[in-house]
């Protein structure tokens, strides 16, 4: 491959997209979509304003707080606007807090946000990557209100999620590959979100440096098989 092909090449960057409509929806995370959708009528759990996605990484749970952060127009909330308070503020009725697990430094923050919540009835979406139950809070107070958050989770991906995901995946790569190669993939591949974003992206890698299409050949050459 020349030089001038490899810089070519190697300007395709993955673009991410949030848009509602490229959503995949299966029976794995259905359960999930259908809550976000029934805001602001969220009425199960003691905090019915309050809602934790939960799923293994890369299991879309981002594309989700997306879809729900634009219908309710929520404030994403950092760790220095957690700390700095600013959520204090009558004019914001919804809050994001993506993978509350890198807030765990602040503890005393958390609770003042979800007490917050609750006392204003305002909105709150959390993100996780376990259940918030598994998650060992130190502070007394945060964890009785943690345990009665209703929680939804993003489960394992099906056959039909893995084959999806994977297109959608290439696509963002603007790389096309037949349905055969996608049939392969799909049955030798671990059923992980984390596996089949790592699988795409070691191919486009292999498929660069080769100068060729993705085939089966190939990926069977990167799977040893």
């Amino acid at each position: 491959m020349t030089e001038e092909a490899t810089q070519y090449q190697l300007q395709f960057i993955p673009q991410t997209d949030f848009d509602e409509d490229s959503y995949i929806i299966t029976k794995s995370n259905r359960d999930a979509i259908n809550l976000i959708n029934s805001w602001p009528h969220w009425e199960n759990g003691i905090y019915k304003h309050i809602l934790c996605v939960f799923g293994q990484k890369f299991s879309g749970k981002t594309h989700l707080a997306t879809i729900w952060q634009h219908k309710s127009k929520a404030l994403m909330i950092d760790l220095n606007s957690l700390k700095a308070e600013s959520f204090f503020n009558n004019n914001i009725n919804c809050y994001l807090l993506e993978d509350i697990t890198k807030f765990l430094s602040e503890e005393r923050q958390l609770f003042v946000l979800i007490n917050h919540v609750i006392n204003s009835k305002k909105f709150l979406l959390i993100t996780s990557t376990i259940p918030l139950t598994q998650i060992n809070f130190c502070l007394p107070d945060l964890k009785s209100r943690i345990n009665a958050i209703m929680e939804v989770e993003i489960k394992k991906p099906d056959e039909y999620m893995v084959g999806q995901i994977l297109l959608k995946y290439f696509a963002d790569r603007q790389i096309v590959v037949s349905s055969s190669v996608i049939h392969y993939l799909i049955h030798r591949i671990d059923r992980s979100y984390y596996k089949i974003a790592q699988i795409v992206e070691e191919l486009d890698k292999l498929s660069l440096s080769k100068n060729k299409k993705i085939s089966i050949p190939m990926i069977k050459s990167l799977l040893n098989i």
